[in-house]
Formats: C-alpha cells, structure tokens, sequence
C-alpha cells in the first residue's frame, strides 16, 4: 500500500513535481547563455515558495554551471519547514553524465543541506576526489536517470532526518 502524500492530501508517494521558468518569448537565457534574473520580486518568491514544498531538488549539471546557482531558502522559509519537524532546506542533487562538476561553484559554498551528486564512474577520478569531501557521489557505469535515482532519494532523505 502505498503511503499518502502529507501535503497532497489523495496523491501518493512518490510525488514529483517540476518548476520550469522562461520569459514570453519561450528562452530561459540570453543568447550567449548567461543567465536572466527573474522579473520581478514575487516570480523569485514563487520559486522559493515551490522549492520549500519538496523533499529534494534537482539540477542538471549543464544549468548548475550556467546559472551557479546554491538552490536554498530565504530564513522565513526555512524556520516554516523547522517548525513542521522537515529539514530546513530540500537535498539538493546534481545529475551529470561525464561528472565534470567544478567543486568551486557557489553550490558547494553553501552547507545549507547536503548535496548528492549522481553521475556515471566516468567522472574523472581528480573531481570525484574534490567533490567527495562536499557531497555523497552515486556513481554507475550507466546514465543516470530519473527513474534510477527516485528510488535512492528515500533513504537519503531518512538518513538526513536520523541526523537531526
């Protein structure tokens, strides 16, 4: 049987839900890749609005690097979900096929929650040794794929909250 959504009351675990951004003319960024800033305050509130919902945040390694993005919370956010027993911020996870992920980028700067790096055994042994010090490789001979790290989200996220 499966277990009720808490906060989707008559929708089942495990729920995922997607937050897509573009402007009107259906780009998400310029025409040399560098990233756009939201439009207005309350867009960048949404956001952070729809990311305090999840359990976990997904990232593909080609938009961390564009965007350099740390994926966390504004306070207020993050005392909402402490006062429902929740992490203060989501997992934050990073896929990459060729796992050539830059340890320097502003992710890793942040201990906001802990980081899981999905990626394939392709990843360079120098950067797997870089990240391993910030973040819980999952590495495999294959590509990484949705269905392959739903199943581990789980038991990262138990682990977490036995941590609190």
């Amino acid at each position: 049987m499966k277990k009720e959504h808490k906060r989707y009351p008559g929708i089942s675990r495990p729920f995922v839900a997607a937050t897509f951004a573009m402007t009107v003319d259906g780009k998400i960024t310029t025409r040399n890749f560098s990233p756009v800033d939201f439009t207005s305050r309350e867009d960048k509130l949404h956001l952070f609005r729809q990311r305090a919902l999840a359990d976990a945040v997904l990232i593909g390694h080609t938009s961390l690097k564009r965007d350099n993005v740390r994926l966390g919370l504004p306070a207020e956010l993050q005392h909402v979900r402490i006062k429902q027993k929740r992490i203060p911020t989501p997992l934050r996870v990073i896929v990459s096929n060729k796992g050539r992920i830059d340890s320097r980028l502003k992710i890793f700067q942040s201990g906001s929650s802990p980081i899981l790096v999905f990626s394939t055994t392709r990843m360079p042994r120098k950067i797997q040794a870089a990240l391993r010090e910030k973040a819980a490789l999952h590495l495999t001979e294959s590509v990484w794929s949705i269905n392959s790290i739903s199943p581990l989200l789980p038991t990262c996220l138990a682990e977490r909250r036995r941590q609190l």
